[in-house]
């Protein structure tokens, strides 16, 4: 389980980085990799995350698909 005290880059270094590409909308979320000491993930992988105690979301790893958006 990771931190983002740990992170290389800061949470607000990060948004700001992200936004002079795209717009961030609320709920829109930013995947930044596995904390140190993770392996990779695979299809059927279940990722979560957590805000403190306040909220969690969980995400299910799909396959990758080539060509998506195509």
């Amino acid at each position: 389980m990771g931190n983002t005290r740990d992170m290389i880059f800061s949470v607000p270094k990060l948004i700001a980085y992200v936004s002079k590409y795209l717009t961030l909308e609320p709920y829109d979320t930013i995947l930044t990799g596995t904390p140190d000491g993770l392996g990779p993930i695979y299809p059927g992988d279940e990722i979560k995350g957590y805000l403190g105690n306040i909220s969690s979301v969980t995400f299910q790893v799909d396959e990758n698909k080539e060509n998506m958006g195509n």
